[in-house]
């Protein structure tokens, strides 16, 4: 159980609070104001936090024949990719269509009014119980003539949906689209979340889902992308993301990334969310919906139920007054209940989309029962 000012945290996949090596760096003052494209010593110190940081980027994940470039988290990111793309195909002179899943984030599925201004086709793929079919994406791939784009989110940030990256480097070499993988929300959630099936073109993820600052990101770029940056400046970091670098927040990701690896149990962590939601459906089973259980492959700290016959509202109202921090549905969304378009994706209905609920647990758990100890009062009340 993670508490913080009193409250019981249950909503890491919103954020996750900052690691201590990150708040014991904080806290010593040690600012590095200096432009990392400045020749000088105080520049020079800047620059080394970055170079630092892209090793530990490049030596966690095994993608040494990556590039890497930071921004300020995968909203940006998954911008500047898909109208990087967009920008490439138009100097190609060639036909462009962008695709993605129902399930993905809103920064990915908010993007068609862009790529149509452009003059690209949008496509929204359907998943089947949180999943894709593999022969159903290659075909509508390869019904198009151009250039394709194709967005897979490894680990479904409302459910925690894991998908098989194998899978969609086949997709990839069947019909050759360049594809960004939303990683997000991998790191210290899943089993060997630092073993990426490498050989795609992008994987982005943003630091404050992992313990270091908001506000900075970064994503792993394959060498053979091909791709028109979208910040345009300086030419600072190899011309992909133009401006003075934030050498400050980009060594929090280094602090961050070294401490998921030396201090994670993720069987652990997994033994909590099964002990929590199994309680959940032994006491509240005929009253809610498990979304995503019969997923080929789920995470190690996401729960994401359907309330049957409540007012959602009241229910979170209940569980903030009692000190516990969970959401319904995405973050991005925040202070607007609606339909969740993850669970309308396994056919619920809009009340059912609605009065959803998601725990989120710290990767760091260690045990359950504090945490049903501080739900129990508030749901038997709220639930029966």
């Amino acid at each position: 159980m993670k508490l913080i000012n009193n409250y019981l945290y249950l909503d890491y996949n919103a954020t996750a609070p900052l690691v201590k090596p990150v708040q014991d760096w904080l806290c010593e003052g040690a600012v590095y104001f200096g432009n990392p494209a400045s020749i000088h010593q105080v520049g020079k110190k800047s620059k080394s936090l970055i170079n630092q940081t892209i090793k530990k980027i490049q030596d966690t994940f095994n993608a040494t024949s990556y590039d890497v470039f930071f921004h300020s988290g995968a909203t940006e990111a998954i911008n500047s990719v898909v109208k990087g793309f967009c920008f490439n195909a138009l100097k190609l002179k060639s036909k462009f269509h962008v695709f993605c899943f129902d399930v993905d984030h809103s920064s990915m599925v908010n993007q068609r009014e862009h790529v149509e201004l452009l003059g690209g086709t949008f496509h929204v793929l359907k998943t089947h119980g949180g999943d894709f079919d593999r022969q159903e994406v290659i075909q509508a791939l390869n019904e198009l003539e151009g250039e394709k784009l194709i967005n897979f989110t490894y680990v479904n940030n409302e459910n925690g949906v894991v998908w098989d990256l194998a899978d969609v480097l086949k997709i990839k070499d069947e019909t050759g689209a360049c594809v960004h993988v939303d990683c997000v929300q991998v790191v210290g959630k899943i089993k060997d979340w630092n073993e990426l099936t490498l050989g795609l073109d992008y994987y982005t993820f943003s630091g404050h889902k992992f313990g270091a600052l908001k506000g900075v990101g970064f994503t792993l770029v394959s060498k053979d992308a091909s791709w028109t940056p979208l910040i345009r400046g300086g030419g600072q970091q190899k011309a992909m993301r133009s401006g003075t670098e934030n050498a400050f927040s980009v060594h929090t990701i280094n602090l961050a990334l070294d401490y998921n690896l030396s201090h994670l149990n993720i069987e652990r962590a997994q033994k909590v969310k099964d002990e929590l939601e199994t309680w959940l459906l032994e006491k509240f089973g005929e009253r809610i919906t498990l979304i995503g259980a019969k997923a080929k492959k789920r995470n190690a700290t996401t729960i994401f139920f359907s309330v049957h016959d409540k007012n959602i509202n009241t229910v979170m109202m209940a569980l903030d007054m009692a000190g516990i921090c969970a959401s319904s549905g995405s973050a991005c969304a925040s202070g607007i209940i609606k339909p969740s378009r993850v669970a309308k994706a396994y056919e619920l209905s809009d009340e059912a989309a609605t009065n959803v609920i998601r725990f989120s647990l710290s990767p760091f758990s260690e045990e359950a029962a504090p945490i049903i100890s501080k739900l129990e009062p508030v749901l038997t009340k709220f639930l029966s």
